[in-house]
């Protein structure tokens, strides 16, 4: 076959297979990679696994202590600190969440904590009537209580440079 035929019909065959594979498999959102990164490290380090070799092999990273580490995820510009007792997965500006992002990571985190916490409860006192933050808390335990645990999730999105979200698993300490 001539290569002037030949080059049309492959080129044009791979452009439809990626365009299916898109189609097929496509890509996370942001707020699903932030939800990931919290189910993959977060819940695991509050059952009180070890996830630093899983973190070795896919983040960067920032810095160690003996007690803490944190790490950075390239693909969604996030950070995660890990400490035995707890853990965060942060955005910080420029790589903050959008306000649709926020929406849906809010959302995302709901459904984690409904499945993986049914007993936390809403703390009204950590939501805010601000349209512009998207905060919500759930905990268990007097505030100040080596005992308290629980879930935060706090997005300010519309900040400006100080723009900043955080979704944090904070385990008891007592």
């Amino acid at each position: 076959m001539k290569k002037h035929i030949l080059f049309p019909i492959v080129a044009s065959g791979l452009l439809t297979g990626f365009a299916l594979a898109a189609l097929l498999w496509p890509l996370p959102s942001r707020a699903e990679r932030l939800a990931a990164l919290f189910s993959d490290y977060c819940l695991p380090n509050h059952r009180g696994e070890n996830v630093v070799a899983k973190a070795e092999a896919n983040l960067v990273l920032r810095k160690r202590s003996p007690s803490s580490s944190q790490w950075i995820d390239q693909t969604s510009g996030s950070f995660i600190s890990i400490k035995a007792s707890y853990c965060t997965v942060a955005t910080y500006h420029p790589f903050a969440l959008s306000e649709a992002d926020a929406k849906e990571l809010l959302e995302l985190t709901r459904k984690i904590v409904s499945q993986e916490f049914p007993d936390l409860a809403v703390d009204p006192r950590l939501s805010s009537s601000d349209p512009d933050v998207f905060e919500q808390g759930w905990f268990v335990g007097k505030i100040q209580s080596p005992k308290r645990w629980g879930v935060f999730f706090s997005a300010h999105p519309n900040s400006g440079q100080s723009s900043n979200s955080i979704l944090s698993l904070t385990s008891p300490t007592g």
